[in-house]
């Protein structure tokens, strides 16, 4: 089952999130910045899901800290947002994909295995 670490710290997006996506992934939640990069050496996610806004962090900023870290750099990250405007900033920071909220189920399943597809095939 892959793995998949969500970076939020709102706490019903994250418990949400955890119970829509339980079935197809072993998810992992993080609502603390100062946790990332611990539970991403620890757990090792095939794919992270990353608020855009995080309580005095600018999670753009922290996903390109990810992408340029040796422990995450291959990991793709979908950046969310309720704010459209970030989806023309997000690629400047090595997001892989971006969804906004409020979003569909299907929506973001589909981004989740699309990605998790790609870096499957670009790994074997």
């Amino acid at each position: 089952m892959n793995k998949l670490l969500v970076i939020d710290d709102d706490e019903d997006i994250s418990a949400m999130l955890f119970i829509l996506l339980r079935k197809d992934f072993d998810v992992s939640v993080v609502t603390k910045s100062e946790d990332i990069f611990p539970k991403i050496k620890n757990f090792q996610p095939d794919i992270i899901l990353l608020d855009v806004f995080l309580t005095g962090y600018d999670g753009r900023v922290i996903c390109k800290q990810l992408k340029f870290h040796p422990d995450s750099k291959h990991i793709p990250v979908i950046m969310v947002s309720g704010d459209d405007e970030i989806l023309q900033t997000v690629g400047q920071y090595g997001a892989n994909d971006f969804i906004q909220k409020p979003f569909e189920a299907e929506t973001l399943l589909s981004k989740i295995n699309n990605l998790v597809k790609i870096k499957s095939s670009s790994a074997g």
